[in-house]
């Protein structure tokens, strides 16, 4: 018992989850719904506009019955589509393979621009909310009624954050540009000499977009928003990781292997992109990289903890980070609380558990690795994943995927593991990458691949998109939905394990404990204005090591918002099950709560709440 906690002290593993209920809000009052959360004169309207739209956003009642689609309105989302598409190459690439397929034209070879101004353009979103609210939302069919709330909150997000984008710094722990620039070029795949060619146009642009992102953050500087310098460390120390590698830098060594399997190249020509590749990389990214050292260093000493609170930034902006990243409109001040509700549930579980010498001697087995499967491969458990999940899941069937492991100099330190998603034209091309430089013991490589693979992010993906969604569905996405849901997943297979129950008590501390914790601190410190002395002492009167507390108020500024998605978004899954329960008594059932949940993809929390009662009530 005294390892246990010093372990959970030492790592500041806290307490998470919620045994509150959550009432979700039900429309029970005749609506006119087309005369809500409606944009009026939208390019005129300010980032608090926006948000007040959002917080006030009205979920409509859904017509089950009505299973005749709007044509004009599918033709409308097949728009919105294409309009995506064409807008981002490297976005397209990982979502379609065959793009002229669905009528898509080429988007321009470039990886994007950065443009720092105070007065971004917001036209395009405007004209889609304005065709978006011009249809008669009771002239669609049920699936098509989700869609376009779905738009519609997804479009309000967008306007928001986008008036506020000078903001967000690009060299953090929580942007981590440079690692994504990487992750892009090394996991794109080679389907036909096209994309081979696209590949190097892009290649060649990295250098280009690098300067920009030097250039926008030196705006930054000059309106006085200043990278951290516990941020400038980090980006330091990943530029060297990166750079530590010439001849066998990742983007030589990936793009090697993969060229060497295509079979519409002559070795001639492999050898002749081989050459280009390399020449690229050694001359233009690497020294590009390197500059970020010139660039990010001069930033020292220039921010302090105060500065870089969201709350001394802008007290709006603040909150509509939470409320994205949580894909919860409830705002601020009921997500925190909530939060904080749910500490004094969890503590009372954890010193019950661990009074117990069975649940302590059940959970050291599965700690040493001596419970079935979790001293297997990453590819037995997969297995063991795949064969157990459907004791809580709806069955999908076979499910296809690839494990595979990051360059040790290109892996980013904050990524554990990522699923790359499957393209909608090929379900089967799911990937789970894995962090080596990680030293996941048991238990956490266990939970990690359930989180990424099944019944996770993989799981999710392929389940929604088996039914056959709108392609328009794919150009949305809901952060608090997919990383709540991944670590509500990862949790539910501990049920899949031979222990006792309090054993998955202490591991469900241990597992997710840091997320919620983070994520009471992130939100005290950057909207409620903790310092590092309220921080320590908040962990000393809850029994973890207060000493860690500057650390950790400097991580929650360097990646503010991160782990909301999964504390927070976890909570939201934990409280809709709980609510379930209670209203449907005997009649629940696991695997019916969790079609539920994954049947209409990734929504806002507002949304999913009001699907719930659909499926408790039949409504």
């Amino acid at each position: 018992m005294k390892k246990i906690i010093t372990l959970l002290l030492a790592l500041l593993l806290l307490l998470s989850a919620c045994t509150k209920e959550v009432e979700p809000g039900r429309t029970k009052e005749k609506i006119d719904n087309n005369n809500v959360n409606r944009v009026i004169d939208g390019n005129s309207l300010s980032g608090k506009d926006y948000i007040d739209l959002l917080k006030n956003f009205v979920v409509r009642s859904k017509d089950k019955d009505n299973t005749v689609d709007n044509e004009e309105f599918d033709k409308f989302l097949d728009q919105i589509f294409i309009e995506t598409m064409e807008s981002d190459y490297l976005g397209m690439n990982y979502k379609v393979i065959d793009y002229r397929a669905y009528g898509i034209e080429k988007p321009e070879l470039t990886i994007g621009e950065l443009v720092y101004c105070d007065d971004p353009d917001i036209s395009v979103y405007v004209d889609q909310m304005e065709r978006l609210q011009g249809f008669d939302y009771d002239s669609l069919s049920y699936r098509q009624q989700y869609d376009y709330e779905i738009l519609e909150y997804s479009l309000l997000e967008t306007l928001a954050m986008t008036m506020y984008e000078k903001y967000s710094q690009l060299f953090t722990g929580g942007s981590d540009i440079l690692a994504d620039i990487v992750t892009n070029f090394d996991e794109f795949i080679f389907y036909d000499k096209e994309k081979l060619d696209d590949y190097m146009v892009l290649l060649a642009d990295v250098d280009r977009y690098i300067y920009d992102a030097y250039d926008y953050t030196a705006s930054q500087a000059e309106d006085g928003l200043y990278l951290l310098d516990y941020s400038i460390d980090y980006q330091i120390e990943y530029i060297d990781s990166y750079c530590s590698k010439v001849d066998d830098n990742v983007l030589i060594t990936s793009f090697n292997k993969r060229i060497a399997d295509l079979d519409f190249l002559s070795e001639a020509e492999k050898e002749t992109y081989i050459l280009e590749n390399e020449k690229i990389v050694k001359e233009e990214i690497i020294p590009a990289f390197l500059k970020g050292k010139e660039e990010l260093s001069q930033y020292y000493g220039k921010a302090t903890i105060d500065s870089n609170r969201l709350i001394n930034i802008d007290r709006d902006y603040a909150e509509l980070v939470y409320m994205i990243n949580t894909s919860n409109n409830e705002g601020i001040d009921t997500i925190f609380n909530n939060s904080l509700e749910m500490f004094d549930d969890y503590i009372a579980l954890f010193n019950t558990a661990i009074m117990s010498q069975k649940n302590i001697d059940s959970y050291y087995e599965a700690y040493e690795g001596l419970v079935e499967p979790l001293s297997s491969s990453n590819e037995e458990i997969l297995k063991f994943l795949e064969k157990n999940y459907k004791k809580l899941y709806p069955d999908l069937g076979e499910i296809e995927y690839e494990v595979s492991y990051l360059d040790k100099s290109s892996a980013s330190d904050s990524v554990v593991a990522y699923y790359m998603q499957a393209p909608i034209d090929d379900l089967n091309q799911n990937v789970i990458r894995i962090n080596p430089n990680k030293d996941d013991d048991f238990i956490e490589s266990y939970t990690t691949l359930a989180h990424e693979g099944i019944p996770g992010h993989l799981y999710e993906h392929v389940h929604f998109y088996r039914s056959n969604p709108h392609n328009f569905r794919t150009t949305q996405g809901f952060i608090g939905y997919t990383e709540g849901y991944a670590c509500y997943s990862q949790l539910n297979a501990l049920n899949f394990l031979d222990i006792t129950d309090g054993a998955k008590d202490i591991i469900f501390i241990q597992t997710f404990g840091g997320y919620v914790v983070s994520s009471i601190i992130d939100m005290a410190v950057n909207y409620y204005n903790w310092d590092v002395e309220k921080v320590a002492d908040f962990m000393n009167d809850a029994g973890f090591l207060g000493s860690y507390a500057e650390t950790l108020v400097q991580d929650c500024i360097d990646r503010y918002g991160i782990l909301d998605r999964y504390g927070i978004g976890y909570f939201n899954f934990i409280s809709l099950k709980e609510y379930a329960k209670e209203k449907l008594k005997k009649n629940y059932n696991e695997i019916e709560f969790n079609e539920a949940i994954l049947e209409h993809g990734d929504v806002p929390f507002c949304i999913l709440k009001e699907a719930i009662n659909e499926y408790i009530y039949g409504e």
